[in-house]
Formats: C-alpha cells, sequence, structure tokens
C-alpha cells in the first residue's frame, strides 16, 4: 500500500503517539486481529467438496453482517464468467426456481450462511425451496448446506431436523467483523481468492494510514472517497460498520461521521459542502495503483476506454488541488490488485473501527438494535 498526505509534515504528537500505542496493544488482543491457517484450510476443504460436486448451479446466500466477506472480496474478483453467485436471496430468484425445468434444478445446490442463524427470511425461503423441490419430486436434503454458530438457533432446528447438511462455526467475531472467520474465508475462496497465499505476518501494528486517522480523530466528519468503481463497495462496508456502532450523539466527545461518497459525487454534487465543512473534514482517497480491465467495466472500444480513464485521471487530479486549495487535510492510498492488499486492507480497517471506537468509548462489537430485531 503507497500511502502519500496533505500536509505532508503531519505527525502525531508525544502524547497521541503513546496513547494510538496503548490502544494498538489492546488491538493485538482482541479477535480482530487473529488470522488462522486452520481455519483458512478447513474452509478449502469444504470448498474442493462443494466444488467436486459438479453442480451446474452453485447458489451461496450470505445473512446479515456476513456478507461483509462478500462485500470485500467482490471488489477485487474481475471475471465475469465465474461459476458461482454470492448474493441475498429474494423474491425474484424464487420465481426463477419455480420456471426451472426439473433436470436443472437437480443439479442446483444452495448454501445459506448465517452466524446467528436468527434472521427471519432465512426459514420462509427454506421451506419455499423445499417445497419447489418436493413439487419436483427430487430430494431435497442433498441439495442443501447450511453454516451457522453451534448454539441453538431455528436455522440450526431446520438443518437437524431436514437432514440437511450442516457446517457449525465456532467463532465469536460478530458477523460484521467476520472476514478472518471460516465463513469468511469460505467466500474467499468462491470469488477466486486462496486465504492459504495471504502473508503469516501481519503489516506493522503503526501504520500511516491509523496515523492519519487518530491525528484527526477530533474532525467532525471523515470522508471516505473510493477513487475506482471496484473501490466503492469497500467504502460502503466500512461506513456501514461504523454507523451501526455508534451510540445516541453525545453532546461532548462527539464521534465523527465516517462518511462514504465515490469520487464521481465528490467532483460535483458535493463540492460545495465539502468547501462549507473544510474545518471539520478530513479525506480519505482509495484507489488503484493500475487501471483495472474487467468486462463488466473495461470498453471494448479504445478510444472510449482511453477517454474513460482520462477523464478518471482529471477527476483525481481536480480533488486533490480542491482539497489543498482548501486546505483540507487528505490521505490518498494506492493498492496493488491482489490477495495481500485484500489482506492488508481489511487489517487496517479492523484497526481503524477498534482504534476510533475507544478513542470515544464505543464498543464497536455491540450492535444492539440489529440484535433486537432478530429477537422479534
Amino acid at each position: 500500500m503507497i500511502v502519500n498526505y496533505f500536509p505532508p509534515s503531519l505527525l502525531l504528537k508525544n502524547k497521541e503517539q503513546k496513547l494510538l500505542e496503548k490502544y494498538l496493544k489492546d488491538f493485538q488482543k482482541s479477535s480482530l486481529s487473529e488470522f488462522s491457517f486452520k481455519k483458512a484450510l478447513t474452509a478449502k476443504k469444504i470448498f474442493q467438496k462443494i466444488k467436486n460436486q459438479n453442480h451446474s448451479n452453485l447458489f451461496i446466500f450470505v445473512f446479515g453482517g456476513m456478507s461483509g466477506s462478500s462485500y470485500l472480496s467482490e471488489m477485487f474478483y474481475q471475471d465475469t464468467k465465474k461459476p458461482y453467485k454470492i448474493s441475498e436471496i429474494n423474491d425474484k430468484l424464487i420465481h426463477l426456481l419455480l420456471k426451472q425445468p426439473k433436470e436443472k434444478l437437480k443439479k442446483s445446490h444452495f448454501i445459506f450462511i448465517s452466524k446467528s442463524g436468527q434472521t427471519s427470511e432465512i426459514l420462509f425461503y427454506l421451506n419455499t425451496l423445499k417445497h419447489i423441490y418436493s413439487k419436483q419430486k427430487i430430494s431435497f436434503k442433498n441439495k442443501i448446506t447450511i453454516l451457522t454458530r453451534d448454539l441453538k438457533s431455528p436455522l440450526r432446528d431446520f438443518a437437524k431436523s431436514k437432514q440437511v447438511e450442516l457446517i457449525l462455526l465456532k467463532d465469536n467475531l460478530p458477523g460484521r467483523f467476520s472476514a478472518f472467520s471460516l465463513s469468511g474465508f469460505l467466500q474467499f475462496y468462491f470469488q477466486g481468492f486462496d486465504p492459504l497465499k495471504f502473508s503469516s505476518h501481519w503489516p506493522l501494528l503503526s501504520n500511516p494510514l491509523l496515523d492519519f486517522i487518530f491525528s484527526q480523530k477530533n474532525k467532525k466528519e471523515h470522508w471516505l472517497c473510493s477513487c475506482d468503481i471496484y473501490m466503492e463497495r469497500f467504502g460502503n462496508w466500512l461506513e456501514m460498520i461504523w454507523s451501526e456502532s455508534l451510540l445516541k450523539k453525545q453532546k461532548k466527545n462527539s464521534p465523527p461521521l465516517l462518511k462514504h461518497v465515490s469520487l464521481y459525487n465528490l467532483r460535483h454534487a458535493y463540492i460545495e459542502e465539502l468547501i462549507t465543512k473544510k474545518k471539520d473534514i478530513c479525506v480519505l482517497l482509495f484507489y488503484f495503483n493500475k487501471e483495472l480491465k474487467s468486462s463488466k467495466f473495461h470498453f471494448k472500444d479504445q478510444k472510449i476506454s482511453n477517454d474513460f480513464l482520462s477523464f478518471k485521471n482529471q477527476a483525481r487530479d481536480g480533488i486533490e488541488k480542491t482539497l489543498k486549495a482548501n486546505k483540507i487535510p487528505f490521505l490518498i492510498s494506492k493498492l496493488d490488485f491482489n490477495e495481500s492488499s485484500l489482506l492488508e486492507l481489511i487489517f487496517y480497517s479492523y484497526q481503524i473501527l477498534f482504534v476510533l471506537g475507544k478513542s470515544f468509548k464505543l464498543n464497536i462489537f455491540v450492535n444492539p438494535y440489529v440484535d433486537s430485531l432478530k429477537k422479534e
């Protein structure tokens, strides 16, 4: 990861540096810093087993916070011909399945991933799938794999009563922080990444990205600007996790707002707001080192492709000039496109959320609003 600052002389004060070091020691002791090759290896075995069954249609449904892993890994995946679809199940998909011929249903397999097993819509869709298969007189139990915690839940009870394949998750991490869990690793495999290739050594605990965030923690707003279409998923994910951790607004020592804005919106719709709030804002710009050639976003016509690339570069240059002219602190983070960068990005993100939470006495692991919905 290549990082550039503005202003370039930005340094933490001695008192801030000691406080940051204390928080980072706490982070080392937390479950967020765990990276287990054993879990990665187990995920690979599950992936190979499912892959070797040669399903022509494989659907992977991720519920709640567990979808964070797919958000991040999809950001790095370019091949639109991948045979696996990670998504949220919905009524449209059910209607499509109802129209599928019997032979196609026989070659389909469905994986449901939910840490709590409490998400209300899961049982509805599972029973609907059971009805579809019963109507076609096809055995249902060999068509479903369920991943959930080893705790009493409607999803776990369903798996046992219907004798479908059940894989129990033992991680204590909240779903929103599941990237390094068995479920997270499994999603990476289905997206074309091999977690076993991740470095066995964590990045240095102290890093420029974290130093910048910590030095600007008293700004009212931290804007995350994704300068690439792929990076938008990362910005949305980080904003979502932080917003779910916030308590009611405090009168004093209020935590900053993390706000994700794509480069193109920042270039136009938000520029006036940015300048108006310039004393209360810092900006983080994220993009890849090299232009990515995806069949989804890359134009076959070379002239159009070059024009689009030129537009993106102009937009990046323009926003940097605007930030400098208005003396708004910003950081540019350039990523390589590989497994190592994915690991680094997730790790630094967890650090940022943990340290910001500590700074404002927030427990980022607690999400009482979502938990209350699951109990209703």
